[in-house]
């Protein structure tokens, strides 16, 4: 009985020590995990979620604020929806001015904008990171549909197509148009034209530190068409036949009248 006794003692001395181990083991492991890095403080807003085109619109300009970490520069970018679109060439041909050749882009924004804290080249001397992230209308990725292999005429209609948007107000590109408010809090305003297409637009923040992005948010806003201009072009896009034969009728309407005005005057 005693040795009986003095074993469960001697195996109660034992485990007593294995079993503080044990509960130990999982407060050290938690006080020697890592903490979790801090979130970074990036945040971008629009003033405006929709701009609406009436008959008399003749363009917008949009507020953009947000914040970023103390220290860093701002790049913001608006960019409208992607759509495919052709550039055709001028040719002259027995004098006359016709059609040649062309080439279509896939992947073209409708719209591009960007507004940086400093310019592009002191942020980026490489291009490195301007290229990655298409900072700058020279850096779009233009696909092209029917490229030729080998061909260096696609350089030159990428650069007409480049040409006609930036001409049209439809790309534009501004440094040092933001401005910081404080440390972090910063504000810029780029303007829509009167022409704006319609649609859903990305504005995308870009945080740099250094020479290289190390933070992005994005939102989004609308622009959208009301009015008489909402409902003419609804029906324009859903009755396309009829809208054509009513254009067709108007016009020849409005040529008769003009001619019955100059008719009857004496």
């Amino acid at each position: 009985m005693c040795r009986t006794a003095f074993a469960l003692f001697a195996a109660v001395l034992l485990l007593c020590p294995l079993a503080a181990q044990s509960g130990e083991a999982p407060r050290q492991a938690q006080r020697q995990a890592p903490a979790p890095p801090p979130r970074e403080t990036i945040v971008v807003e629009v003033a405006e979620p929709t701009i609406n085109i009436d008959i008399g619109f003749e363009g917008a300009d949009l507020l953009v604020f947000g914040l970023v970490e103390a220290g860093t520069d701002a790049i913001v970018v608006v960019r409208g929806e992607t759509r495919a679109e052709t550039v055709r060439r001028k040719e002259r041909f027995l004098g006359v001015w016709t059609t040649g050749a062309s080439r279509t882009f896939l992947t073209v924004p409708a719209f591009y904008a960007l507004a940086s804290s400093r310019p592009l080249d002191h942020l980026f001397p490489d291009e490195f990171m301007s290229n990655r992230f298409e900072l700058g209308a020279d850096k779009l990725n233009f696909t092209p549909y029917d490229i030729v292999p080998g061909d260096p005429t696609t350089d030159a209609f990428r650069d007409a197509l480049l040409s006609h948007k930036r001409d049209a107000g439809l790309y534009a590109e501004t440094s040092s148009l933001v401005k910081f408010v404080s440390e972090q809090l910063f504000r810029t305003t780029l303007h829509m034209p009167a022409n704006v297409p319609l649609g859903r637009y990305i504005v995308r923040l870009y945080m740099v530190r250094g020479d290289r992005v190390v933070g992005q948010r994005e939102t989004y806003f609308m622009v959208n068409k009301v009015g008489v201009e909402e409902k003419v072009y609804r029906f324009a896009h859903q009755h396309g036949v009829l809208y054509g034969l009513f254009s067709v009728v108007l016009a020849l309407l409005a040529g008769w009248l003009v001619t019955l005005f100059f008719r009857t005057r004496p």
